[in-house]
């Protein structure tokens, strides 16, 4: 508590109080989803993380691959934001600064592979007929 008196040259006085906290905390982020290291069929993903923290937070701000961060509204512990990812490996970031501007980042990786797997069968060759109902199918599949 901060305690400010003061005296006029009347004689006048007058006290104001004041409750200051210190908080040299920094809130704590945990990017909920995606998983570590997530592999994602789509380029559109939406990351979700939550914020423990002594105080609200002030601000979240949702990025990914070094650029085109996103300043997201935190309900409750709770933050989201849909993202644009590229083909490949990325890097989205959460970082939340608390009211008492104290700051933490946390850092996920997801992969987006936007390219559907090659299955090509072997055998039996093309209209190939045969005299049983069961029979051995030989395939190769690749992928990036």
């Amino acid at each position: 508590m901060v305690t400010v008196g003061v005296t006029d040259s009347a004689g006048n006085y007058t006290l104001a109080l004041r409750n200051i906290f210190a908080d040299t905390t920094a809130p704590v982020v945990t990017v909920t989803i995606p998983a570590a290291d997530t592999q994602v069929a789509a380029g559109v993903y939406t990351v979700w993380a939550t914020i423990s923290d002594s105080l609200p937070p002030g601000q979240a701000r949702i990025g990914f691959n070094g650029a085109d961060t996103l300043t997201v509204t935190v309900i409750g512990s709770s933050c989201s934001a849909t993202v644009n990812l590229k083909a490949g490996a990325n890097v989205v970031t959460v970082g939340v600064t608390d009211s008492a501007g104290n700051y933490t980042l946390a850092l996920r990786n997801i992969f987006a592979d936007t390219t559907a797997p090659v299955v090509t069968i072997t055998v039996p060759s093309t209209d190939t007929q045969v005299a049983t109902s069961v029979y051995t199918v030989w395939a190769t599949i690749s992928d990036s």
